[in-house]
């Protein structure tokens, strides 16, 4: 039974009908369906209604209990103990009231679903209201319409009403210092200050949610309502509420479709993006980034000085920037000031970490006794003296440890009548969960824009940025993280890392020992975009813009190891150090035109750009230095030096045209025209023209639309066009000679080779994409989203043709494969509950499959093209797979007889033999899945009561098959330590992992150790933020905000994956990556 509520006093729109169905997919995936039964509720709605010897309250809310309807009354107004008997059926509720309510007496009013019961000559007011000083006003629209159900509260209590059907209202018993709040569906909730005041109008204003946005679609911006191709934005709740350090995790969950992978965990993690799928087998997959209209990183730019981020995903969108488009494009645009007082704003936290997934590793005794069962002979006299000592060596307790970290920003905004500002400033500190993986990172923004005239401005955005990582910490993707021998000695009797940890066995590193190293990795940066804009007098709508952009890089890495490592004792010292700097300037020149006459509307631009990209990079390494004291300073006096450089240069050159067309609001089209000239490519093969078209339709238009009452909006979209992908190197189409050099003594001889012949036809990566969309908007804006369907097929992919190696060369690169992606993408914004207690749903979902549809076109008999097995590349199959032999258990006791046909015995690893030919050949090989997801989604629910804030965010990833790099037991040796496998025993029949026995994860010659694939599909409750607003407190001492939060980060995660995170790219044998850290973080906002 649905349970309501009674408002006796309470302003608020209280009871509308709430149906939310929430449907989730088989992978506990996503919230996908919700629908809200919400708008203007029809007063012809019948009902039968028996009651006997109810009082009023009873019969109100049966009343409740049976629609959609719901009151507003002051309860000292009523007669609570008269007794009703009623037996209506089929009834009005006008009918329904008229007989309960003496009409002598009272009076009622309908405002949507809202019935205000009162006293004739009264009002319903407020518990204590009556006698009190009042305040009074009217609420209208933006077009001086009056807004008959606003709801107008005094915040922080219950005391409140709702306007009449003029638009009236009035309050009493309002402190001087009180603040009043007004909210209606689809209007900006707005506070204002009371202030002694006796009567306040207000303007209420749409809220620009899902299809009135404004986003950037690149040299440009957009109504969302207007756009024709698939644009996707971050949200601003998720950008402002949450603590993140990079673009990155800002994006992940929040976008469908976009894929964020890490491939290192720690201080300063690297991060993978993709935007539906991979599209190319060997050239990059990553999306082109534009930052304030300039190609960037998206580790540039600090995530507070971001105003918004906007994602283009089909080729309509993407085709502007041509022959970089086809992985999709990342427009962030900076904050700027807003008019007023200079606004101040402190935003800083603190946080305390630990690792997520720790896999359990043998401990001392259990390694003893697994290696004096398997392997006795090889026990050395440290190992034993160690377990006999009992001071055995946990790895990971040893080279991890709690993470720590803080940040602060400061930014100060503003505008004036002629120019805007924005300037902050931030300092990030993160101490990571490995030892000694410290990063800090120090940046500071300047946004200006000034109006110099009325007919010209200027505008600038620049960013400076300093990164120190110095330190070398333990490797935890090499003998580390626990892999290492439990039984050996890390430090010798004086406390100092020990040199050598075990003497019998001199080959491996302590990992402590890269805490010694002298490290230096600091990386520099500015970017700056300055533009001037141009209104051309006397062409109202004309505009000219020149933009010049300039991004400059310095990396500046040095590292030596001393005698007092093993690495540098036995080299006597080594070195290195490398100075990379890395330029590009951007000059930019845009001419647009905008006109709306009558009910037509174009807008054209025209872009003619130039860019010019300059790297150049120095190293030095040095050996056998004669004392440690000058570190890499003295590398020009070791024995053994040598000296590296690097350059490239590259330009590209654009023009483009787009042309956007509408009529009435209804019929949209979007032409677009691009054409590239890159240096790196063919001489034959220098430009190309990336063309794209896209319409739209906004149904909800229309005059004969049916359900205009349902829909707020709802626009059809599809789009067609072509992108490419600048993958070549900037001399790869040309012949070169790669360096062979030798060192005679100390001198060192150069010498040359070819290495690669020269391709004039060598060119881009082309992808065209057909894209269905669909954006929805239902009851009044409460629900809105979109659904996109596409597919892209991309052809000329860059691989590696085997030639004659006559010329001492054996393959070229050619543009010659195709692959092809298709998709679909969902996602739901939802105003669930929008009373004093207010809920927010927002959620996606994207399903994306890839497949190779032609490697080199070489066919075997029956016409079929031959797949590229060594590179793991299979005709109708994913471009990234997981391809081995099938892991089928453990022999059991009674499978003896059919375990003895393979030479081998219960307790033995199973392989399956997919041919039944009672051998294990490449023939019993299979694809076993595939690396990149298939399913992502995200869901963001916030919950929120006065002043206190709880927003709760789930990530999914599913269809993912990884191998599990840590599942390994080397056969022929017990030196490294081994998972704590559930193990075969006559006892103990598992059937997860082989008998403790030499060569017991063999078959018919096969090592299974290493080969073990996993489903690494996870759910993970990535944030959880609670927040409270000190509204009160900020104003009692002069502030404009006070915002307390903490928040609880990569809280928990369902998988099957054992070791170490699902989320984590696995690259290294034997011990995988550090993985993600658990964090605690507090945080703290003011304004002033």
């Amino acid at each position: 039974m649905k349970k309501k509520r009674i408002f006796r006093g309470f302003g608020s729109l209280g009871v509308m009908k709430l149906l939310v169905m929430m449907k989730l997919t088989s992978f506990f995936l996503f919230l996908s369906a919700m629908a809200m039964a919400t708008g203007s509720y029809s007063q012809n709605i019948r009902f039968d209604l028996h009651v006997e010897n109810a009082t009023i309250i009873q019969v109100l809310e049966k009343i409740e209990g049976q629609t959609d309807y719901g009151f507003m009354f002051q309860t000292n107004q009523l007669d609570l103990n008269r007794q009703y008997n009623f037996d209506f059926k089929n009834a009005k509720i006008q009918t329904v009231l008229e007989e309960i309510l003496d009409r002598d007496l009272y009076s009622y009013q309908i405002i949507d679903r809202i019935i205000v019961i009162s006293k004739n000559g009264e009002r319903a007011l407020s518990s204590g209201e009556q006698n009190q000083s009042k305040i009074s006003g009217k609420v209208t629209d933006s077009s001086g319409a009056a807004l008959p159900g606003v709801t107008v509260v005094v915040k922080g209590t219950s005391n409140g009403t709702v306007t009449n059907v003029d638009g009236e209202y009035t309050i009493s018993n309002i402190p001087d210092d009180a603040t009043l709040q007004f909210s209606f569906i689809g209007m900006r909730t707005q506070e204002i200050p009371m202030e002694g005041k006796t009567t306040i109008n207000v303007v209420m204003e749409e809220e620009t949610i899902g299809i009135e946005e404004v986003v950037a679609i690149g040299y440009g911006t957009q109504k969302k309502s207007d756009i024709t191709g698939s644009v996707a934005s971050v949200s601003q709740e998720r950008l402002n509420s949450t603590p993140i350090i990079d673009v990155a995790q800002a994006i992940q969950g929040d976008v469908p479709g976009v894929l964020i992978q890490t491939t290192s965990a720690g201080a300063n993690p690297d991060e993978v993006l993709m935007i539906r799928g991979r599209n190319s087998i060997k050239a990059n997959n990553g999306p082109l980034v534009i930052i304030d209209g300039i190609t960037g990183s998206i580790n540039d730019v600090n995530p507070k000085d971001i105003k918004s981020i906007d994602i283009l995903k089909d080729a309509s969108s993407g085709a502007i920037y041509g022959s970089r488009g086809a992985n999709g494009v990342i427009i962030i645009t900076t904050k700027e000031g807003i008019k007023g007082k200079t606004k101040i704003t402190y935003d800083g936290y603190y946080s305390v970490s630990n690792t997520t997934n720790l896999p359990e590793y043998l401990t001392g005794d259990g390694f003893y006794k697994y290696k004096m069962e398997r392997s006795p002979s090889e026990m050395t006299n440290t190992e034993r003296e160690v377990y006999e000592s009992g001071d055995w060596v946990n790895w990971q307790d040893l080279t991890l440890r709690k993470g720590f970290s803080q940040e602060h920003n400061l930014a100060f905004s503003g505008a004036t009548e002629k120019t805007n500002y924005y300037i902050s400033g931030r300092y990030l500190d993160v101490k990571g969960v490995r030892v000694n993986d410290n990063y800090k990172r120090t940046s500071g923004t300047v946004n200006l824009k000034t109006s110099i005239t009325k007919w010209l401005s200027f505008n600038t955005n620049t960013r400076l940025l300093y990164e120190d990582q110095d330190g070398a910490s333990p490797d935890f993707g090499g003998d580390a993280g626990g892999v290492l021998n439990p039984l050996v000695k890390p430090y010798n009797d004086d406390g100092t890392i020990r040199i050598y940890i075990w003497p019998e066995d001199v080959y491996f590193t302590n990992p402590l020992e890269y805490t010694l190293y002298k490290d230096k990795n600091r990386a520099y940066g500015v970017f700056s975009n300055n533009s001037l804009n141009i209104d051309i007098p006397f062409i109202p709508g004309l505009e000219y813009k020149i933009n010049s952009g300039l991004r400059l890089n310095v990396s500046d890495n040095a590292t030596y190891s001393g005698r007092n490592t093993k690495r540098g004792l036995e080299s006597k010292g080594t070195s290195s150090t490398g100075t990379a700097i890395s330029t590009r300037n951007v000059l930019e020149n845009l001419l647009s035109y905008n006109k709306v006459f009558k009910a037509h509307s174009i807008t054209g631009t025209l872009l003619y750009s130039f860019e010019n990209n300059v790297y150049n990079a120095s190293s030095t390494s040095g050996r056998n230095f004669s004392h440690d004291i000058l570190t890499w300073y003295g590398t020009n006096e070791a024995g053994t030096k040598s000296v590296g450089f690097g350059y490239s240069k590259t330009v590209l050159m654009s023009q483009m045209f787009r042309l956007n067309y509408g009529y009435d609001g209804r019929y949209l089209i979007t032409l677009t025209t691009r054409r590239d000239g890159y240096s790196g490519f063919g001489d034959n093969n220098k430009w190309g023209v990336f063309p794209s078209t896209a319409f739209g339709w906004n149904l909800a238009e229309e005059t004969f639309f049916p359900w205009k009452d349902l829909f707020s909006q709802l626009k059809l979209r599809a789009s067609w066009g072509e992108n490419g992908n600048q993958a070549v190197n900037p001399y790869q189409s040309i012949g070169r000679l790669s360096s062979a050099n030798n060192v005679s003594g100390s001198t060192t001889l150069p010498g040359y080779f070819p290495s690669t012949l020269g391709q004039d036809k060598l060119g881009w990566e082309t992808s065209k994409t057909i894209n269905f969309g669909l954006d929805y908007g239902l009851f009044m804006g409460r629900v809105y989203g979109d659904l996109n369907f596409y597919r892209t097929n991309t052809q000329d992919l860059l691989l590696d043709r085997t030639i004659s190696s006559i010329h001492g060369i054996k393959s070229i690169t050619s543009n010659l494969g195709k692959t092809q992606n298709k998709g679909i993408e969902l996602s739901i914004n939802s105003k669930n509950l929008i009373n004093n207690f207010k809920w927010s749903t927002s959620g996606n979902i994207s399903y994306v499959k890839n497949k190779i549809i032609s490697l080199y076109g070489l066919l075997e008999e029956g016409g079929i093209e031959i797949d590229d097995i060594a590179n793991r590349w299979f005709i109708g199959k994913p471009i990234a797979v997981s391809y081995n032999y099938v892991f089928d258990g453990v022999w059991q006791l009674d499978e003896a007889e059919e375990a003895a046909k393979w030479g081998s015995k219960p307790g033995y690893v199973k392989i399956k033999d997919l041919d039944g030919d009672y051998k294990i050949t490449t023939n019993d090989m299979k694809v076993l899945g595939q690396s990149d997801p298939k399913i992502l989604w995200g869901m963001t629910n916030i919950f929120s009561y006065g002043n206190l804030t709880l927003r709760i965010f789930l990530h999914g990833v599913h269809g993912v098959t990884k191998n599990n790099k840590i599942m390994v037991e080397q056969a022929a040796e017990t030196r490294r330590n081994i998972l704590n496998y559930n193990r075969w025993t006559v006892d103990n029949p598992s059937n997860e992992w082989p008998m403790n026995e030499k060569y017991s994860t063999f078959q018919g010659g096969i090592d299974m150790s290493g080969r073990i694939y996993q489903n690494a599909s996870f759910i993970r409750l990535k944030d959880v933020v609670l927040s409270y607003n000190f509204s009160e407190i900020a104003k009692k001492v002069g502030l404009s905000g006070l915002n307390v939060y903490v928040t609880g980060r990569n809280l928990y995660t369902l998988t099957k994956w054992t070791s170490y995170d699902p989320e984590v790219n696995q690259s290294t044998y034997p011990t995988g990556e550090l993985p993600l850290e658990r964090s605690l973080i507090f945080g703290l906002k003011i304004d002033l």
